[in-house]
């Protein structure tokens, strides 16, 4: 049996079009995923250390109850369908315009065809340069002094 709990779109962007405008639903649901694991665990944490201190701590007379834990749970997941609602109405074509023309800062990234330069795009790196040093070990270092040109031994050798 094969049942899916949610649809979620997965069209291809056009050059152009940035990925979470051309699907916000998947946008949404991947900010909810990773605010609600994020959340979650802090969260959690937090509450555990609360609950720690105060059982180590009798002389304060307090404890956590284990309603407090279901109830910030209950809390995180709303907070993580208000991130997936801001992040699909961020996607929304008509707002994602505004956003770039107000708040460029925050607006999607265009797809571009390869090859095609973007005009405000940052250098790129196109190679990288090995400039490890290598050091001699103290066997193969000459302890006295000398004028002479200083001795190069790499590794290995």
């Amino acid at each position: 049996m094969n049942t899916t709990l949610v649809q979620v779109d997965q069209k291809p962007a056009a050059a152009g079009t940035p990925t979470q405008v051309a699907n916000p639903s998947r946008a949404g649901w991947r900010t909810f995923v990773q605010s609600a694991i994020g959340f979650l665990v802090a969260a959690n944490a937090a509450l555990g250390v609360l609950a720690g201190f105060l059982a180590a701590n009798p002389g304060l007379n307090a404890y956590l109850p284990p309603e407090v834990f279901a109830f910030v749970n209950v809390a995180v997941v709303i907070a993580a369908g208000v991130s997936k609602f801001v992040a699909q109405l961020m996607a929304n074509p008509t707002v994602n315009e505004w956003i770039k023309a107000h708040l460029s800062f925050l607006s999607a990234i265009p797809v571009i065809d390869a090859g095609t330069a973007m005009p405000d795009a940052p250098a790129v790196i196109t190679s990288v340069t090995d400039t490890t040093t290598s050091f001699a070990s103290p066997a193969e270092v000459d302890p006295t002094p000398s004028d002479a040109e200083p001795k190069h031994v790499a590794l290995g050798d």
